[in-house]
């Protein structure tokens, strides 16, 4: 299971998305769990977003 547990959007100086910071928990059927963080570049939200609104939280922050 993957938990969300931040999104952080970064935009230019002309409020352009540039980059997301995203936070989460990992939590394995073990019960073990694990944190990751990632960037994603704009042209990558619609490769890893499967919802409008998680695609949506990635721009605009969680």
């Amino acid at each position: 299971m993957i938990n969300i547990i931040s999104i952080t959007p970064v935009y230019d100086a002309d409020g352009t998305l540039m980059y997301s910071n995203v936070y989460v928990e990992v939590v394995l059927t073990s019960g073990e769990k694990g944190n990751a963080n990632f960037t994603l570049l704009p042209e990558e939200i619609d490769l890893v977003a499967v919802s409008k609104s998680i695609k949506e939280k990635i721009k605009n922050g969680l």
